[in-house]
């Protein structure tokens, strides 16, 4: 039996375990071998069977756990000598994370934090760090709300931070150039998943926290100004001259009516040399079927997954879920005639709800089109179709990707689209 071998380290996973299993574990497993363990991993309120033996412990990972408990433990964590991975799921609605970052900051061997917790009820403050004794952390992970101001005091705990990655980002309250004292100059990697922070804020932040990112990920629907392409390429060129990989997301959401403005007419410039050179394509994401309204998400990404007659210079447009009330068709039409403004070259279609009727409609106003990918082949009825062909004058698609799991029936529905695409060179 491998446990009779003291000199093999475990990994202990009671995350899926009911309370009274992870007792017998603790009694029968866990207690008796404790100097051994290299990952624990728990779940629940159950006590935390953690004291200073675990001396091989470089793993912990607590899932739902209240913010009470954890912090008990916390002064013992200092004292395990190979502690490198922290990973803390709170299940409390309302959690003070000030004691919690400050504690784990002082642990000797830490190089990777993961804290979640949910709710907008947190509580986080520290002071700038003034000391010369800092955190080992490389990899921070801050799945909860937090202040842009609040961000910029952890980061001055972490100088040796590689991998950043904020689940949202909000306002601040204070100027930001007063509280700038930090670099970061082994920052890499930045993701934002939500940023509710003015572009004007964020761009202060990257020119005196982020010179050295080569990645940047991030969402948002907070500020037009993100739209700005030109600003982005000053920004990129003056500040993050590094960075390799973009990957940026804006949502705009239309309700009744939608309502065109000046940096629609402006969102080609993301198709300029400068992003070509970079590698980063433009691409519009449309999701009709999104309730209440309609959404439409302009993104950067490296141009990696493109078809071979796929045009870096044009634009890829996602259709998702082309299917939506009789009541809302004009708004889909309004959605169409902005679409047709750009040189569509790529389009990625979902068959899972499709109106044949307005993807045909679709096709007739991109006359750029090169590639068409289609994905959920199987939803695709084509008995319902009772539009043919003659309707497009012409298709000039030459290559169709088809993204879905082969059925029997599907020959049928391949056959539809070559005979939709006369032009096709190339079907995969």
């Amino acid at each position: 039996m491998l446990l009779d071998y003291p000199f093999l380290s475990l990994r202990m996973n009671l995350s899926t375990q009911s309370e009274c299993e992870v007792q017998k574990y603790r009694t029968r497993l866990i207690i008796p071998n404790k100097h051994r363990i290299a990952s624990l991993d728990l779940h629940g309120s159950s006590s935390l069977p953690i004291d200073s033996s675990f001396t091989r412990l470089h793993s912990l990972i607590c899932n739902q756990i209240p913010h009470h408990q954890f912090v008990s433990i916390l002064p013992i964590l200092t004292y395990l000598p190979r502690l490198s991975s922290v990973t803390v799921h709170f299940s409390n609605e309302i959690v003070n994370l000030t004691e919690i970052y400050q504690s784990l900051f002082l642990l000797p061997c830490l190089t990777k934090l993961a804290l979640s917790a949910k709710g907008y009820s947190l509580t986080m403050a520290l002071l700038m760090n003034q000391s010369e004794r800092c955190s080992t952390i490389k990899h921070l992970v801050m799945n909860h709300p937090c202040k842009l101001e609040e961000l910029i005091i952890l980061l001055s705990y972490v100088p040796l931070l590689r991998h950043l990655t904020c689940m949202e980002l909000c306002e601040h309250d204070q100027v930001i150039p007063q509280m700038m004292p930090l670099k970061l100059m082994n920052l890499r990697s930045m993701t934002i998943h939500t940023c509710n922070v003015d572009f004007n804020q964020f761009e202060i932040f990257i020119q005196h926290v982020c010179k050295q990112l080569r990645y940047l990920c991030m969402t948002t629907s907070h500020d037009i100004s993100y739209l700005d392409a030109n600003r982005w390429e000053r920004l990129i060129s003056q500040y993050l001259s590094s960075l390799r990989v973009l990957k940026f997301t804006y949502d705009e959401y239309f309700y009744q009516k939608i309502e065109l403005a000046s940096y629609h007419d402006v969102l080609n410039q993301f198709t300029t040399p400068f992003w070509l050179v970079q590698g980063w394509l433009f691409r519009i994401i449309v999701d009709i079927d999104y309730w209440p309204p309609i959404k439409i998400s302009y993104s950067i990404d490296p141009d990696k997954n493109c078809s071979v007659y796929s045009d870096s210079a044009g634009v890829n447009l996602t259709i998702e879920h082309l299917y939506f009330a009789a009541s809302r068709e004009n708004l889909v039409d309004k959605i169409f005639s902005f679409i047709c403004t750009f040189s569509i070259t790529h389009l990625h279609i979902d068959c899972q709800k499709l109106f044949y009727p307005k993807f045909i409609q679709l096709l007739q106003v991109l006359p750029n089109l090169k590639a068409l990918t289609i994905t959920s082949l199987s939803y695709f009825k084509l008995k319902n179709i009772e539009y043919n062909h003659s309707q497009l004058d012409y298709c000039p698609v030459a290559s169709v990707e088809i993204q879905s799991f082969m059925e029997e029936n599907d020959l049928e529905k391949i056959q539809f689209f070559i005979n939709l695409c006369p032009s096709m060179e190339f079907l995969q």
